[in-house]
């Protein structure tokens, strides 16, 4: 059984147990002689109001409520009230136990959650970090290719101007080829002493000739060890920017066209050694052909050594016969 107190008169502050009245405007409750008494004593506007919401009462809004309690002796009810509230508090003291459960577990909850938290704070900021890194590879990427572009054009425009160079090589070989064999002839009608004259200048010549390949030589060994280091590294640059953009063409076309280049640049790295080793052998003796020329005379293959400029004529006392000997 469940127990309660009356609630009190909001005029008089007493138990409303007897001589009851409510008001037909609000509905509230009141003792009849306190609201009579609060509206015949009082003439002003707030005591023709409701007490408690102010709503204004009407000479018939008083109606009189037929209901009385009688109260119980305190002996009476007693142990039962006591049992009750015991077993309210019982009540109430595990359903507190549960809630300083729930909220034992909610706190474990919150600080698993704050620690998840704060480590994924961390890693955003780690991967904020990584992402500002990654952007600036890129763009260090982007000037390197930029300069690589750069330097593969210089490289292709070096590239032909030293194919005009092997192409006017080639030309000068031939024309080389042609003089020793013109010269081989026209050495079988000199004396010995002349023969080793031309011969000494003609080698001094090729001495200077061969030095002169062999800077060239060195120069374009230079330049293709330039051509290889500077392919390597475009290669590598190109294999880190295909991770990021594997879709880039322009930086496929730069590496397709780059390694024509060095393609080339081997083939023609052979070419100067080539050209090299023709010049070695024109100092070879043996190298030289001896044919005879029957439509020149001696006195044709003087004058021809002359405006050659390897040997002038000299006079001496002896006669009137004529020496030669070679010019320095």
């Amino acid at each position: 059984m469940q127990y309660w107190d009356l609630p009190e008169c909001s005029i008089c502050h007493e138990r409303l147990s007897y001589s009851l009245c409510t008001l037909s405007q609000c509905g509230h409750v009141y003792h009849d002689q306190c609201i009579r008494q609060w509206t015949s004593k009082h003439k002003s506007e707030i005591h023709n109001n409701c007490p408690l919401c102010r709503k204004s009462i009407t000479k018939t809004g008083i109606v009189p409520l037929k209901y009385e309690t009688t109260p119980k002796k305190i002996g009476d009810t007693n142990d039962e009230q006591i049992n009750f509230l015991e077993g309210e508090i019982k009540f109430l003291r595990g359903k507190l136990t549960n809630i300083n459960n729930q909220n034992s577990s909610l706190n474990l909850i919150k600080e698993s959650l704050n620690d998840e938290n704060i480590k994924l704070s961390s890693k955003l900021d780690a991967s904020d970090r990584k992402n500002s890194e990654l952007l600036n590879k890129i763009k260090d990427y982007e000037l390197q290719i930029n300069s690589l572009s750069a330097t593969n054009k210089r490289l292709s425009e070096s590239l032909e101007d030293y194919k005009s160079k092997v192409a006017k090589n080639d030309a000068f070989k031939k024309y080389i080829k042609s003089i020793t064999e013109c010269e081989g002839d026209i050495l079988t009608n000199l004396s010995k002493d002349e023969k080793i004259n031309v011969l000494l200048q003609r080698v001094i010549y090729l001495t200077r000739f061969n030095k002169e390949l062999s800077l060239v030589r060195d120069k374009w060994k230079k330049s293709y060890n330039e051509i290889n280091t500077l392919y390597s590294e475009l290669k590598s640059e190109y294999l880190n920017l295909a991770t990021f953009d594997s879709s880039n063409d322009t930086k496929k076309d730069d590496l397709v066209n780059f390694t024509k280049i060095k393609s080339n640049s081997d083939e023609f790295m052979i070419s100067p050694g080539r050209l090299f080793d023709d010049k070695i052998k024109l100092l070879n003796p043996q190298n030289i052909k001896a044919t005879k020329l029957p439509t020149h005379s001696a006195f044709e293959k003087r004058k021809m050594l002359q405006q050659m400029n390897i040997i002038r004529p000299i006079k001496r006392q002896q006669g009137i016969k004529t020496f030669f000997e070679p010019i320095n």
